[in-house]
């Protein structure tokens, strides 16, 4: 069935030996005016990828372009009437009589290729008539979709995908394991990356392996994350899912520059016992006055191991600032930013978990915290804030990890600590909450903080307000409310155009894009909320009300 092509016909044409390979496949099943055409491009995306094009990789690379299009319209393919499609990496060995790994070998190639140049998959779609595929190119209408952003996004897109990054790869499995041992997943991995990533190196870390799921840490580009999740769906039937935990110069765990020069004043403060507020405001409005050498004078305990002088070291190298870190900890094992910043460059994902655990083990405090928890005044008395961050970075970790109940204990210890909560723990737990759908953990943690205006709560007292009150005036107030926090979820929950909407909050492009950006984030969390027929109808009923009322006035 292989069609053998002359290659010294076209020895000064590499491009038409790869077509002519390319385009008799489909000939053969007619099928050339429908599927050839993503093959044309394809040959321009590895060229444009500064692949340098071997004669005898030709034909192995039109059976790779023709695997990437088989792969896209696969479904229509087989509704069309074309089942010997089903097992497609035989049927292409078959006819161009290569071995099968040779020809994924090559499409890994074509995969990075079109990661480098930004391609446009859809233009490998099924070719249909114009209008049809007029269609498919302009997608969905909404404001955004112009030339100029999607270019932008393009740009954006390839930048991201070339980032180099440390990322925690997890695969809950509901079959029994695709790999028999670590070792054979890690040579899996390792073998796609030979030959493909050229001079981008990847670190895989210690893989762990249970009946549940499988779990790794790996740096890598996040291109080469999607190539890797790809072919482990492809080959093996298994969904990985990962988190980017930070970018490979970075620390994970670097605090703001709000927290670094909180850190700073207080390191300064020497705060004496004042019997009023009076006094302990003209205090600081001394302190306030002075320099920062006068303020430094100001406290003559400062100790050169502090945790003011552990925040400093983030912005150092790594190998630098783990260094400086571990001299600090021989003299001041107690600190707990030279711990953070050690575990925020670990980059196995569960090492890190332990360092965190070993950082806020509260029996390696140095000091007596039985007052500050009987008071609950953890992050109220400042030098505990380190310790809190800790406990925040933990159950944080947990949840990139996906152990989420693990997270959600995190948190729930940390607003426990702090009901004041200036860490925002309410908001990640709420998060988490809904995308666990736990209604009944939802609600109790909204009657805790009624006032608060973040868009999970915003949305979720719409919800808890129903439940109890029904159709009345405390629901309206509570739709009222969510309408205000993101127009974008609140115009999709009741299947109202969101552009109605716009000269009614008058927002600078800047702000709605963010906005917009915001309900993409939330919207797969907080849509399935409004299930209940009775809830969605009387949303939608109001919010149009008020639509109508912007309108008319």
């Amino acid at each position: 069935m292989s069609k053998v092509v002359n290659l010294s016909e076209f020895s000064k044409k590499p491009e038409s030996i790869f077509l002519k390979y390319m385009t008799e496949f489909w000939e053969a099943f007619d099928l050339y005016w429908e599927l050839s055409e993503g093959g044309f491009h394809l040959w321009s995306v590895y060229v444009d990828a500064g692949n340098t094009v071997l004669k005898s990789d030709i034909k192995i690379l039109a059976a790779a372009a023709n695997q990437l299009i088989i792969e896209y319209n696969k479904d229509r393919i087989l509704e069309e009437g074309y089942p010997e499609f089903e097992d497609y990496m035989t049927l292409l060995s078959e006819y161009y009589e290569l071995d099968s790994n040779e020809i994924k070998k090559m499409s890994v190639k074509l995969n990075v290729s079109m990661l480098k140049t930004s391609f446009n998959l859809s233009t490998l779609a099924w070719n249909e008539d114009a209008d049809e595929l007029r269609l498919n190119e302009e997608g969905d209408d909404d404001e955004f979709d112009d030339d100029e952003f999607d270019a932008e996004f393009e740009q954006e897109a390839h930048k991201v995908m070339q980032k180099t990054v440390n990322l925690h790869v997890r695969i809950d499995l509901d079959i029994a394991s695709p790999f028999a041992h670590e070792a054979e997943l890690s040579r899996f991995i390792k073998n796609i990356a030979e030959g493909v990533l050229e001079d981008e190196l990847i670190q895989l870390y210690q893989i762990t392996m249970d009946e549940n799921n499988i779990t790794f840490s790996i740096d890598s580009t996040v291109g080469f994350a999607l190539i890797m999740c790809e072919f482990l769906k492809k080959d093996f039937r298994v969904n990985p899912d990962f988190s980017i935990i930070r970018n490979l110069d970075e620390n994970c765990f670097k605090p703001d520059d709000h927290y670094t020069s909180f850190m700073n004043i207080y390191r300064d403060m020497d705060i004496p016992e004042l019997d009023d507020i009076e006094e302990l405001n003209k205090y600081f409005e001394k302190f306030n006055a002075l320099s920062p050498e006068e303020r430094r004078k100001q406290n003559p305990n400062v100790r050169e191991d502090d945790e003011n002088a552990a925040t400093l070291l983030y912005d150092l190298p790594e190998e630098e600032g783990i260094a400086k870190a571990k001299k600090i900890l021989e003299t001041n094992r107690h600190n707990i930013e030279a711990q953070l910043l050690i575990a925020g460059w670990e980059g196995d994902l569960e090492k890190r978990i332990d360092l965190l655990l070993a950082a806020s083990d509260i029996r390696n405090l140095d000091y007596d915290y039985t007052r500050i928890q009987k008071e609950k005044m953890w992050w109220g008395e400042s030098h505990t804030r380190p310790f809190m961050r800790a406990k925040y970075l933990l159950a944080k970790t947990y949840e990139y990890g996906g152990y989420i109940d693990d997270a959600i204990e995190g948190y729930k210890e940390i607003i426990h600590m702090n009901p004041s909560d200036n860490l925002g723990a309410r908001i990640e737990l709420m998060r988490l909450l809904c995308k666990l759908e736990d209604t009944k953990e939802m609600v109790s943690l909204i009657n805790k903080y009624p006032n608060e205006v973040d868009v999970y709560f915003a949305f979720m007292s719409v919800y808890a307000s129903f439940m109890k009150h029904g159709k009345s005036a405390k629901t309206d107030k509570k739709i009222i409310f969510s309408l205000q926090s993101n127009y974008y979820l609140a115009a999709a929950i009741a299947k109202i155009e969101a552009s109605l909407f716009e000269d009614f909050f008058d927002l600078s492009e800047d702000d709605d894009r963010l906005l917009y950006e915001n309900f993409e984030q939330v919207s797969d969390d907080i849509l399935p909320m409004f299930k209940n027929v009775e809830l969605l109808k009387y949303y939608r009923k109001l919010i149009k009300a008020v639509l109508d009322r912007v309108i008319n006035d």
